[in-house]
């Protein structure tokens, strides 16, 4: 949201039922940037709704008639968190009335396409609406077929001075807005101008009623308020800001990876790539400098590049919209028949040039969709997954339950709930004598292998290129990039570049140079448990979005751990250990449960689920098992540097995110973390394994043996 605002929309599109014009809808309500689109005439048959969502705007609410006729729709962009508390459809399709909240402002959104002549029910009817269930600051935005003020509203064929008399229903709109306070958002920021949204061809006359009506209170909040042109449809959308209090959007740059699909675009960033380092590469730089400073220009290249093909992009519609909105403007002045011939040309030319496009854009849909409809593909997926369900949190409750709805407070919530977490025992330092040698008393009454020369080996030389390219080329493109933005696609289209700067700045590491902060630096995505009220902290599963030269790095250690893990952990551990599945355990406790049921022989079950498991893993126990392991130091100091003082922020709508240190735990994102895990829990399964009077059960001949604890 630019500058604080929520951008609306209000359109008469004059029927949906084509895919193409569907689609043209999507496409230009993309173009506008708008957050949530008011749309009237959509001309579904309720029996038959056609879907107006997509990946930008994914969800849609609607009311549409018994027939082909009338209908609206209400659009919510997906930047944009709504959250629905009340709606209310008219089975006509006249009307959608939504009440939500979007931070701690409670808004309610009438989209209205008013009957064509005098009818005074139907305003008794909103009038109703209006005073018995709408809450919180009242938007009406649609097509009222009506206007506020005929002298300055209206204007027909042939009349200058712009004097026609009212219609009725001008009269009703008039009275509605007087009994319930509603004030013209347009007319207020343009008062004595006159501008027009749908043209009559019949009458050959101009009108204003494509309108937004807000209540006074709402009116402090709206900054601006515009009319655009008549291109596609036959009525102009009118665009409205709304600045909520405070909600402070957090903006972060992120590859659009469309740059990368053509092959000139990524010859012109191959060569900045190549100048850069030619130019910067030398002795008196470091490694680390030169690597993270790469991010920064090639970012400003992106930036440059996508502004440039945009404008190139949209240089033909540009220039016809110009046309349009210059003849246009003369033909409001003075209407002639010479001008709406200029008009019409313009329109049928913009509607050819949006047309096309919408085709090409449903073309390769439909490929697409031909392709992969009967595959296990992403698309399946992707259409398996909830796409309406909010993605947003919208409240937090502190510690004596009470739900918090400003976006500051929420995020502070959050992070304090995330900040002690992630910090529960600071006084558990590396450095502590006494926690050192109570942790060594624990792991030597633990029975644990050693790992074998060999595996020691393969732990203790740094990253080749060969590996670097490995890992990248294994990477799937399109995972969510960390806080720099920078895509695994981006690695994937340079690596034979890339490759070898980045092998300097790992060298530079395992030689001992401190890991930089914005390598360390993670963004936290919060993902709602089923089932579980989301506005609790701990109802949240925490995901770290890191950077991939980072995940590139921790791959790398990861795969040489993998190679040998399951020699060295036993069966009892099937989760992320190569060659074992989950399937096993449950099998076991099945055949277990039978045995303890045939034989009557006294036994115990127990099921432990821990709290945030990952995040409460303690690194001076960590790094202490490892060196009892026979872990390779240069493997262990890798490990603490990566480990040393790395920062995280939650990402929550509508406020700038604050980081904090990051003193325990496994990151749920990063590919060491549940490897670790898993090693971290191996002493504890093994004491316990190791403490009589408790044993496994022993199911069979090479059955079931030993199964004290399982994951």
């Amino acid at each position: 949201m630019g500058d604080n605002g929520l951008k609306i929309l209000s359109l008469n599109v004059k029927g949906l039922n084509t895919p193409q014009k569907r689609r043209l809808l999507l496409r230009e309500l993309k173009r506008s940037a708008c957050h949530i689109a008011m749309i009237q005439e959509t001309h579904f048959a309720s029996s038959r709704q056609f879907s107006l969502r997509d990946k930008a705007f994914p969800v849609a609410y609607m009311a549409s008639s018994p027939q082909k006729k009338k209908g609206v729709a209400t659009l919510i962009h997906s930047s944009c968190p709504f959250k629905i508390h009340l709606e209310v459809s008219d089975p006509a399709g006249r009307y959608l009335m939504l009440v939500g909240q979007i931070a701690s402002t409670t808004l309610t959104l009438f989209n209205i396409y008013a009957p064509n002549g005098y009818d005074p029910d139907f305003w008794t009817e909103i009038s109703s609406l209006l005073t018995t269930k709408a809450d919180g600051r009242v938007i009406f935005g649609g097509d009222f077929n009506a206007v506020p003020q005929p002298s300055l509203d209206r204007k027909a064929s042939g009349d200058s001075s712009g004097t026609p008399s009212g219609y009725p229903q001008d009269a009703s709109l008039e009275s509605f807005m007087l009994d319930h306070s509603l004030v013209d958002a347009w007319r207020l920021h343009h008062p004595g101008d006159r501008d027009f949204t749908f043209f009559s061809n019949p009458h050959h006359s101009y009108s204003r009623i494509d309108l937004f009506l807000v209540s006074l209170s709402t009116m402090p909040l709206i900054p601006t308020s515009s009319i655009g042109d008549i291109t596609w449809s036959d009525h102009a959308p009118i665009f409205m800001t709304l600045s909520i209090p405070s909600y402070t959007p957090a903006w972060s740059w992120r590859l659009n990876s469309s740059l990368l699909h053509k092959p000139e675009h990524i010859l012109e960033l191959q060569q900045q790539l190549r100048d850069y380092f030619l130019e910067n590469d030398s002795p008196t730089l470091s490694p680390t400098t030169l690597w993270l400073a790469h991010k920064t220009v090639i970012r400003g290249h992106l930036i440059q590049l996508g502004s440039r093909l945009k404008k190139q992009k949209l240089a033909s519609l540009v220039s016809l919209t110009k046309d349009l909105s210059k003849w246009e403007t003369l033909n409001k002045l003075s209407p002639s028949d010479v001008l709406t011939a200029q008009i019409k040309t313009i329109r049928t030319a913009i509607r050819q040039l949006l047309g096309e496009d919408a085709a090409r854009s449903l073309a390769w849909s439909k490929r697409t969709y031909f392709e992969f409809a009967n595959k296990s593909h992403t698309l399946l997926a992707s259409k398996l997954r909830n796409q309406t369900r909010s993605k947003h949190i919208t409240g937090a409750r502190d510690g004596e339950g009470v739900l918090h709805t400003s976006p500051a407070t929420v995020n502070k919530l959050f992070t304090s709930y995330f900040q002690t977490l992630y910090n529960h025992s600071p006084t558990h330092v590396s450095d502590s004598i006494p926690l050192g040698q109570s942790i060594d008393r624990f792991l030597s009454s633990a029975p644990l292998p050693r790992l074998s020369p060999a595996q020691r080996q393969a732990l203790r030389h740094p990253p080749s290129e060969e590996e670097i390219a490995e890992v990248i080329k294994a990477f799937k493109p399109h995972k969510a990039p960390g806080p720099d933005g920078f895509s695994a696609f981006y690695y994937k289209t340079f690596a034979q570049t890339l490759s070898p700067h980045l092998h300097k700045f790992y060298l530079s590491l395992w030689e001992g140079a401190p890991a930089p902060a914005d390598f360390l630096r993670s963004d936290i995505i919060l993902i709602p448990k089923e089932g579980k009220d989301p506005s609790y902290p701990q109802n949240n599963r925490p995901i770290s979005l890191l950077n991939v030269d980072y995940k590139i790095f921790t791959k790398i250690l990861a795969n040489r751990l993998n190679s040998f893990l399951a020699s060295i952990i036993h069966p009892d551990q099937v989760g992320f250990i190569p060659g074992r599945h989950a399937f096993a355990n449950t099998r076991r406790a099945v055949v277990l449960m039978e045995r303890m049921t045939d034989t009557q022989l006294p036994s115990l079950l127990i099921s432990l689920d821990a709290e945030k498991a990952f995040d409460r893993l303690e690194w001076p126990f960590l790094f202490r098992l490892l060196a009892t392991w026979g872990f390779p130091m240069s493997f262990i100091s890798i490990l603490r540097s990566l480990y040393d003082s790395p920062t995280s922020a939650v990402i929550t709508p509508g406020t700038v995110p604050t980081s904090f240190s990051v003193g325990n735990g496994t990151r749920q994102g990063c590919p060491l973390s549940p490897l670790l895990f898993a090693l971290s829990l191996e002493p504890l399964l093994s004491a316990i394994r190791h403490s009589p009077p408790y044993y496994g059960s022993n199911c069979g001949r090479g059955g079931i043996q030993g199964i004290g604890v399982r994951r």
